[in-house]
């Protein structure tokens, strides 16, 4: 295993470095947003995040046709891998629509459902609706009972908007994916989700110094991604309790979310504030 994790690392940063590099060099015009401070950045985290875990999907493939063995479950006709698959790919979607579209002036749950009440369909009630199906898709795959399948679908869908919502300063929405994967990676090492998501981790890794240098963001797409990489972790390896409590966690920060700002949270408490500027240019 410690093998495999090594050279799944090497591949994920052999893949996301150029990338990132690229991107960076020559931003697509479609993926251009101004950040808190004003500045037009590219919104290509996402896309880095997404080299790693197709190749990291490319290596397993062929370390499948060669027949060679990995973790219990770690294979291309998993139920695990199949839905790790789908929510990522399918949250990275979601959020690179509304990357590339008009922000609108929404914002929030009741914010979305008064425009929908107004006639006006949002971006965010078209990702909100998209992200219910997607994680519900993936749930499917991972369990044969409907309870538990609506538990981790509500924990995929909601772990990825409470990512989005860090994503509001440098490199805090990375900072806050890295050490939950490391827990939930210690915990349950040897499974199909640690091979499955060590690519997304290792280009998370990579593109944190741009992204706190504020030479590019992360994006939706980005941070969808790794809020739906963490929900997957939490379906996968822990048993009911241990669901139960991560969505009431989740379900408290969305509802505050809707009332306070995240990020005058963050600036009133001391620890919080150094962290969330640990690593920034400024």
């Amino acid at each position: 295993m410690v093998a495999l994790a090594v050279a799944l690392v090497v591949l994920a940063v052999g893949a996301a470095a150029p990338v990132t590099s690229a991107l960076l060099a020559s931003p697509p015009a479609g993926l251009l947003r101004a950040n808190f401070r004003g500045t037009q950045l590219p919104m290509v985290g996402g896309v880095v995040l997404l080299a790693a875990l197709l190749a990291g999907e490319a290596a397993l493939s062929i370390s499948t046709l060669l027949h060679l063995r990995g973790p219990a479950g770690a294979t291309l006709h998993s139920g695990d891998h199949a839905g790790m698959v789908v929510a990522a790919l399918g949250f990275f979607a979601l959020g690179l629509l509304d990357d590339r579209a008009d922000a609108g002036h929404a914002r929030g749950f009741k914010g979305h459902l008064r425009a929908l009440g107004e006639g006006q369909l949002t971006g965010g009630a078209v990702k909100a609706a998209g992200g219910a199906a997607v994680a519900l898709v993936a749930a499917a795959l991972w369990e044969h009972d409907l309870g538990p399948a609506l538990l981790d679908a509500a924990i995929v869908a909601l772990a990825a908007n409470v990512v989005n919502l860090l994503d509001l300063r440098p490199g805090r929405a990375t900072k806050s994916f890295l050490p939950f994967w490391v827990l939930l990676a210690a915990t349950s090492w040897g499974s199909a989700y640690v091979v499955l998501s060590l690519p997304v981790a290792g280009a998370a890794a990579v593109w944190l110094a741009p992204d706190l240098r504020e030479r590019g963001m992360l994006g939706d797409a980005g941070a969808n991604l790794l809020g739906a990489v963490l929900g997957a972790g939490a379906a996968l390896t822990l048993g009911i309790p241990g669901r139960l409590v991560v969505l009431a966690v989740l379900a408290v920060l969305t509802l505050a979310s809707e009332r306070w700002s995240f990020s005058s949270a963050i600036e009133g408490v001391g620890l919080l504030r150094w962290v969330d500027r640990l690593g920034t240019v400024r």
